[in-house]
């Protein structure tokens, strides 16, 4: 009789587990189904942008759209500096202009917005390599302000949800309407969050920036922002793993991916910063460089091209906007690094 019962529950445990295993396989099997069939109206979504994309809460039709009519040309994408110009310009060229004029009147087409950053740029470039006519070549902007705790906690200044939407619709809007917050601070946190500089904390964003005070800000504040803007660790920002990311997606692209750093205000950023806190400045420039260095692109560094008078900002309030002097340096840095791939580049 024992042996007969310990057949019977042998029995059925196995038939148990053969149910469990029965019902884990249908499970799967429905959300392959159901995963295969969104992904399927993602694509038709992405392949008749301007058909289906209005039918999608939140998706960047205009966007998408445009970045399926710029092949055969330069693309450059980056932020506001790539369309700004100095109200005290005689040459009123913005870059992509002047970069058209170091090529030989070859048309290069800007995709920008303002307070972007490498999520959304990433994006563009995917959203490039799918379209059935691709650029000539892409090169994008990599501003080192946007790794900062000045940009990079601004919910604001945060485009993960875009950039999502533009290469998962469905999913992403599905994302959204069950509240995911795409690790975005509210506003408080960003005021109070701590600014690291080589790893110790020395005030918070709010403290530090007093944006109440303005453009023209006592010279206490005005290192404050410099401090904020350019020493503050880059490491602890997010967008490092998607810069990573971005140089390898540019690695695999068919076409040429230059990418370049940001001019930024190095004698501003040296007359506000004592010599400790100057070498979180080159900490941080030595990340971005460290990440460029591996593209199978040529790059361009453009940190210390500009001098401290053709940048167009107040000295209290840093940031990257060039005058035409300033413009016209990058645009021929630029020039040479697409001159360096020879036919490849020029094609």
């Amino acid at each position: 009789m024992t042996g007969a019962r310990e057949r019977t529950d042998s029995h059925v445990a196995r038939e148990d587990r053969l149910a469990a295993l029965w019902f884990a396989a249908r499970g799967l099997l429905v959300v392959a189904l159901v995963g295969g069939t969104i992904l399927g109206l993602e694509r038709a979504i992405l392949t008749r942008p301007a058909l289906l994309g209005p039918w999608v809460t939140d998706f960047p039709t205009d966007r998408v759209v445009e970045l399926g009519t710029l092949g055969s040309q330069i693309v450059l994408i980056g932020d506001s500096v790539v369309p700004t110009t100095a109200t005290s310009d005689q040459d009123t060229r913005p870059l992509p202009r002047m970069l058209e004029s170091e090529l030989d009147g070859l048309g290069v087409r800007a995709v920008f917005g303002a307070a972007t950053g490498v999520e959304l740029y990433l994006a563009w470039l995917r959203r490039l390599e799918l379209v059935p006519l691709p650029p000539t070549m892409v090169i994008i902007e990599v501003n080192p302000r946007s790794f900062s705790a000045h940009w990079d906690r601004n919910p604001g200044w945060l485009f993960y949800e875009q950039a999502a939407m533009t290469e998962h619709p469905i999913f992403a809007r599905l994302a959204s309407v069950l509240e995911w917050e795409w690790e975005r601070p509210t506003d408080a946190e960003y005021r109070d969050a701590p600014v690291t500089v080589l790893g110790q904390v020395v005030g918070t964003v709010s403290g530090l920036e007093r944006h109440e005070t303005g453009q023209d800000p006592p010279p206490e504040i005005a290192r404050g922002r410099y401090l904020v803007r350019y020493a503050s660790d880059y490491a602890q920002s997010r967008r490092m793993a998607t810069l990573h990311e971005l140089v390898d997606e540019a690695s695999g692209c068919a076409f040429p991916v230059l990418i370049f750093i940001t001019p930024i205000d190095v004698e501003a950023i040296r007359a506000h910063l004592t010599p400790e806190e100057l070498v979180g400045v080159e900490q941080n420039l030595a990340l971005l460089r460290g990440e460029l260095a591996r593209s199978r692109w040529p790059t361009v560094d453009a940190t210390e091209l500009v001098p401290s008078v053709d940048f167009d900002h107040p000295i209290g309030d840093p940031h990257e906007h060039l005058e035409a002097a300033g413009r016209l340096a990058l645009a021929r840095a630029l020039g040479s690094a697409i001159e360096s791939l020879g036919e490849f580049g020029a094609r």
